[in-house]
């Protein structure tokens, strides 16, 4: 089948936040930086008074450096708790849609990763199977490493539900969230 394609645009932007109380919003399952995965910690991130007033953080837009430090989610989140104003540089992603027919394949050929309180399946990983076999036909996205499913055949929420949705379904229907570069750039 012809691949299928659907996106709305990402990006990546700075802004300037005076310190917030931080809460455990966040999912860090990539390690590098630190993904919102709640609507109140994106309300609370955003800022409201200065030069970003205005400039609203949404769910799924990641953190990939505050103030000068990037690379390490874990001191990311230190410098969010040491310093009083932040200067953060957020990627917002681009989600996109692929029908992947698995039959005939034992599995997707995809390594996952996801955090507790995650709405997401990161991938870390694909390898032979229709999701390859998908990348290759499609001219518009690549499924890739560090994209990540946010919906599977009309379901989204959890990470467990996730997959629950995928549990013995052959054709999936996925939302995939892309950056436009790795975290840690």
């Amino acid at each position: 089948p012809t691949p299928v394609f659907s996106a709305k645009r990402g990006g990546q932007f700075t802004l300037t936040v005076e310190r917030q109380p931080v809460k455990a919003g966040f999912d860090v399952t990539d390690g590098k930086s630190l993904m919102i995965v709640d609507g109140a910690t994106a309300a609370e991130l955003s800022p409201k008074t200065g030069p970003s007033a205005g400039r609203s953080l949404q769910l799924n837009d990641r953190i990939v450096a505050a103030n000068g430090v990037s690379g390490d989610a874990a001191l990311l989140m230190k410098e969010l708790r040491a310093s009083s104003l932040w200067e953060l540089t957020v990627q917002r992603p681009t989600e996109f849609r692929a029908v992947i027919d698995r039959t005939g394949y034992p599995s997707l050929g995809l390594n996952l990763q996801f955090a507790p309180n995650g709405t997401t399946l990161m991938i870390t990983g694909v390898n032979e199977g229709p999701v390859q076999d998908w990348n290759n036909r499609s001219q518009d996205h690549k499924i890739a490493k560090f994209d990540r499913i946010v919906e599977i055949n009309e379901v989204r929420g959890t990470s467990k539900l996730l997959l629950d949705a995928a549990r013995d379904e052959t054709v999936l229907n996925l939302a995939i969230l892309t950056y436009t570069s790795e975290p840690f750039a």
